[in-house]
């Protein structure tokens, strides 16, 4: 046998967030077959977590687009980012860089002046996220330098074939393990789980709203919402305003408002239903989460939840941004048991069908490979 290929993947999260937790898992699952090195931010809280691992990082000063003074400063950046990122693959013998969203390109820097190198590029974005202004550039410049792209769901494929001739693989995101039910300790309370990081457009403020109809009907109902900030000023302003917010509609006593949860298990443990009322979703590292636990969920129709989560077989999908029908759907769940148990032993199914991790992560090996 040969020895192995070095990978190097590119991610720019600050924190743990679902992309970040993907492509770590599927590093790790392959990393029998392949050396994987990581690149990330200066400011990442990651790197704790590689360094334990025992893999190989390389920090940089990555500066995202924005309307922020520092993106006067990011083109200079981007050639800085690429000529050190040229320099430490040089040395590490790194065949393949796999960049793990569209909007970081210093793997297409490189690409442009080291063709030999092999470039993967993940698409973890919606035309219609945050993004959408400049996602058309970004597939563009992406597709005509990757040697491979990947979307992570159907949706997300279906937005970049829009804008590029270029096959689009889809390789969903899974998780180690077998799905397995995950029982709450009775209690006479039905209890929501709200876990995504505290990030304008997720669907925080949706749920609180949902979940104070609820509550004004059927008292016996609690909801956890629990996430990390990502050190992001303007997501610490969004979490103190859904503090405020839990206090003018007098659910203090019903509503916990968490920090970062590390410990999945214990977090779904906690709860009868999960939710995801984000406004774009290009796959959904928690649902998923969800129905391997055997958790019955309510989520928009973002993009990627429909995809994880099927309506009326596993749980309920519901329209962006409709309070109305998230009420709806909560007050249905909350007062029928036998649904949310019809619903949770069905998401066990739909996720051992469809969420296999050996079968995804050999799709990606076979990229490597290529």
């Amino acid at each position: 046998m040969g020895a192995k290929k070095n990978i190097l993947i590119i991610d720019n999260s600050t924190g743990w967030t679902g992309a970040f937790k993907s492509v770590v898992t599927v590093a790790q699952h392959l990393s029998g077959s392949y050396n994987f090195h990581f690149c990330i931010p200066k400011q990442s809280t990651n790197r704790q977590f590689l360094t334990e691992k025992n893999i190989p990082v390389v920090e940089l000063n990555f500066i995202e687009v924005s309307r922020r003074l520092p993106v006067l400063f990011y083109l200079p950046q981007l050639l800085i980012n690429s000529l050190r990122i040229r320099t430490y693959c040089r040395r590490n013998n790194i065949e393949v860089i796999h960049v793990n969203d569209i909007y970081n390109l210093t793997g297409a820097v490189v690409k442009r002046f080291n063709s030999k190198i092999k470039l993967i590029h993940h698409i973890r974005l919606l035309e219609s996220s945050y993004a959408r202004s400049l996602y058309k550039t970004w597939i563009k410049i992406i597709a005509r330098y990757a040697d491979h792209l990947v979307a992570v769901s159907q949706i997300a494929r279906t937005d970049a074939a829009r804008y590029t001739q270029k096959p689009v693989d889809v390789i969903h995101d899974c998780i180690e393990g077998a799905p397995a039910l995950v029982k709450r300790n009775y209690s006479d309370n039905v209890v929501f789980l709200y876990l995504a990081n505290y990030i304008p457009g997720k669907g925080h403020d949706v749920a609180l709203k949902s979940f104070s109809t609820v509550f004004r009907q059927t008292p016996n109902v609690r909801m956890i919402m629990a996430g990390g900030d990502l050190g992001v000023p303007a997501n610490k302003v969004y979490k103190q305003s859904l503090a405020e917010s839990i206090s003018k509609l007098d659910l203090s006593d019903a509503v916990e408002l968490r920090g970062f949860e590390p410990d999945i298990q214990k977090a779904m443990s906690e709860c009868d239903v999960f939710l995801n009322f984000s406004a774009s979703e290009s796959f959904s590292m928690t649902c998923l989460e969800a129905i391997m636990n055997g958790k019955p969920v309510i989520a928009t129709a973002s993009g990627g939840p429909s995809e994880i989560v099927k309506h009326n077989y596993c749980g309920i999908i519901i329209p962006v941004g409709d309070v109305d029908a998230a009420s709806e759907a909560m007050l249905q769940l909350s007062t029928d048991a036998y649904k949310r148990d019809y619903f949770g032993k069905n998401a066990l199914r739909q996720a051992a069908e469809k969420f296999n991790l050996d079968i995804e992560a050999s799709k990606l090996s076979a990229l490597y490979n290529a």
